[in-house]
Parts: C-alpha cells; sequence; structure tokens
C-alpha cells in the first residue's frame, strides 16, 4: 500500500539527492527563466511564488530521478493523486504499459521509449501531468531530446531565444506563453516520443525486408534464425508500444469527451501525432507479415536440404544391400560348412574312384542361382537401376 503520510512543502529536505535528481523549472518571471536545480528545495520555492500569482503565465516543472520523499513533498504542493504517486516512482518496474488517467483538476500520460539495452530493447516511461496552471514531465531515465527542449524553454522564458530554442525537431513550440499552455507540453513530449520511435520502427522494417532477401541465398540458416529471432522481438515491442499510442491518442483527440486541460487547437495537433503513429503502425504490421514469410520459406529450404541428405543416406544404404546380394550366399555357404555337427564334421576315408562331388556342387549352384535371383528381383523392381540420383533439389530449383 501507498503511505498516506507526506512531508509538508516547509519540510523538504534541502540535500542533494543522491542520485543527482535534476529539476528544471520553466517560468518567465523567474530570473534567468526558471530554476536549475540538483535538489527539490528552489524549485519548491519558486513554484510556491508562482502559484501564489493568479494571472501568473503557465510553469512547466522536468524532472528526472526523483526521490520518493521529493515526490511526496511534489504532490502535497501541486495536489496530485497517490495513485499518480505510485506510478511516477514505480514506472518502469510495474508500470510496463502506457496509460492515462483524468482527475478532477488534471490529466496524467504516461508515453514509452524503447531504448537498446545489451542488445536487448528496454521499456522507459515518461511521465506527463497537465494542470491547469501548467504541466510536469516526471522520468527515472536520461531523454536527451526532453531535457534540451526543457533547456530551449527556460532560455526562451528568458528572453534569450536561440536559433533552436523556437523550434524543436518536432515542431512544437519550447516555451510556455500565451500562444502555449501546459498541453503544448503533452504535444511536445509526444512528438519527442514519436520521434525517438520512428528510425526505431523503420530500422526494424528494413531489417525484417533484408532477412526476406537473405534466406535465398544464405548458406548460416542458424545465424539468420537467430537474426529472425532478435527482429521478431523488437517488432513485437513496437507494434505493442505503437497500439497503446494509437489507444490513447484516439482517447485524448476524443471530440466525445473532450479532456478539459486539453485545447481544441492541441487536439488538431494530437490528431496529426496520431496519424504518424497508425503509419507506423501499419508499417510494423507488415514488416512482421513479411518475416513470418522469411520464417516459412527459411523452414522450407531446411526441410528440402534434410531431404536431400536423406536421399544421400539411402544412396548409400542402396549400394550396401547390393554388395549384401553377392556376399550373402557366400556367407550362407560358409556358415553351413562351419557348423560343428554331424554328418558336416565327419571323416571318411574312400577311394579316389568313390568320391562323390555332388554336394559341393549343389551348394555353388545353390549360391550362384541365389544371387542371380537376387539381382533380376532387383532389376524388376527398380531398386538398383540407377545407382546415382539423377536430380536432387537444390536452393536454386525452388524457384522463389
Amino acid at each position: 500500500m501507498i503511505a498516506h503520510a507526506r512531508r509538508r512543502v516547509n519540510g523538504h529536505h534541502t540535500e542533494a539527492s543522491p542520485t543527482l535528481a535534476r529539476f528544471v523549472l520553466v517560468h518567465p518571471s523567474i530570473p534567468g527563466g526558471g530554476v536549475v536545480a540538483s535538489y527539490l528545495a528552489p524549485v519548491v520555492d519558486a513554484l510556491t511564488a508562482v502559484l501564489a500569482t493568479p494571472e501568473s503565465p503557465h510553469f512547466w516543472l522536468d524532472v528526472e530521478r526523483i526521490r520518493p520523499d521529493e515526490m511526496d513533498a511534489l504532490a502535497d504542493l501541486l495536489g496530485l493523486h497517490e495513485v499518480t504517486i505510485f506510478d511516477c516512482l514505480n514506472e518502469d518496474f510495474l508500470v510496463s504499459d502506457e496509460k492515462f488517467e483524468r482527475f478532477p483538476d488534471y490529466f496524467f500520460l504516461i508515453a514509452d521509449l524503447l531504448n537498446p539495452v545489451e542488445g536487448r530493447w528496454r521499456t522507459e516511461n515518461v511521465n506527463v501531468v497537465v494542470l491547469k496552471r501548467g504541466a510536469i514531465t516526471l522520468r527515472n531515465n536520461p531523454f536527451p531530446e526532453l531535457a534540451a527542449l526543457a533547456a530551449a524553454a527556460r532560455r526562451n522564458a528568458a528572453g534569450s531565444p536561440t536559433r533552436d530554442n523556437a523550434r524543436t525537431r518536432s515542431g512544437s513550440l519550447s516555451g510556455l506563453d500565451g500562444a502555449g499552455g501546459p498541453d503544448r507540453v503533452l504535444l511536445s513530449v509526444l512528438e519527442l516520443v514519436l520521434a525517438h520511435t520512428v528510425p526505431q520502427a523503420a530500422d526494424a522494417a528494413d531489417a525484417a525486408d533484408q532477412l526476406d532477401h537473405e534466406v535465398l541465398t544464405t548458406e548460416r540458416p542458424g545465424a539468420l534464425l537467430r537474426d529472425m529471432a532478435l527482429v521478431r522481438q523488437q517488432l513485437a515491442k513496437l507494434a505493442q508500444s505503437l497500439l497503446s499510442k494509437r489507444e490513447i491518442l484516439a482517447s485524448v483527440c476524443s471530440d466525445d469527451l473532450p479532456v478539459p486541460q486539453i485545447s481544441a487547437p492541441t487536439r488538431v495537433r494530437l490528431r496529426a501525432v496520431l496519424d504518424q503513429v497508425v503509419w507506423k503502425l501499419s508499417r510494423v504490421e507488415a514488416a512482421q507479415e513479411t518475416l513470418r514469410g522469411a520464417s516459412a520459406n527459411l523452414f522450407a529450404l531446411v526441410n528440402l536440404q534434410v531431404g536431400r541428405a536423406a536421399n544421400e543416406t539411402n544412396r548409400v544404404i542402396k549400394n550396401l544391400s547390393l554388395l549384401l546380394a553377392i556376399t550373402t550366399p557366400l556367407t550362407l555357404v560358409a556358415s553351413v560348412f562351419g557348423m560343428n555337427v554331424f554328418p558336416l564334421t565327419a571323416v571318411h576315408i574312400v577311394d579316389r574312384d568313390k568320391e562323390n562331388w555332388g554336394l559341393m556342387i549343389g551348394l555353388i549352384a545353390f549360391m550362384c542361382g541365389s544371387t542371380f535371383l537376387l539381382l533380376v528381383l532387383s532389376h524388376k523392381y527398380s531398386m538398383f537401376g540407377n545407382l546415382q540420383i539423377k536430380r536432387v533439389l537444390s536452393l536454386g530449383d525452388i524457384g522463389l
């Protein structure tokens, strides 16, 4: 259970966070355009002053790696629900999927990122709280693009615009002024997340196409199967991420049940983001279908190679069977005369004129007849009519 007891704002710690939490508060009334600190105390002081002025412009607070006690103090100041606190503190451990939730005074959303860690993609979340007076973004892992956007917004609020702070790569306004409210922060975060996901989706789709082409020429099917498994996992994570983004954006952009904290112009921009998500999702699904076809083709080729090996084994067995057809009668005769039984072991002394070669001649005739009969039968049933396989399927014979 989440602890209901929270620290009061005036009792928060003033020590630097051991995890070097980074707080960036953007507001035009603050000297320098905002506050940058590694602990919460100066941020709370400045934010308290901002909230005390009813007509004050909107603020933006960007937080990276916040401690539980600092989150409690911030929630006390802004009136955040305990469920929101729990999601922000446990986003990368227990909250593995994106979500959005409406509260009476604010709107909460979790957007996920896919970052490569040790050869695999790990899900990392970005939390966005949109209030009437401002917006808060929280994350437990670095997001350089969002940090750069917050720095540009602070410079813009200080009245020192630069070439890159008026607009970000995603095209949204980086400043919070009369033309852009807290919902513009939400829009900017979603555009940055999508800009982060687009090249990943493109790379995974290109990898699936490349694997599909390599199926016909590969000489190492084992390595190809490992590459397919890795790309399949990447496409599955991308599909899950894009599906959740599509559902959330469809709900946020809905005119039937609008979110009070999101203005109509921002909803129009969010619909454009939704269109990009749908387009990328369709490409990911097409890549998944391509990879399934490539896997089926690879298994078919492996089966053909297994069949070829089986045919070669059968050819060797047939040759051995032909050899046995010749040696079996000889072995039978040798076995018969090697028996230690009467009368084969009896020794008779007779005159040369009275010697009888009938038994020997009979056995030799039996041996020759058996061999001839086996060869006739093998020829009749085409067992050894062609010792060489006339045509063995190869990789080029399948016509793919």
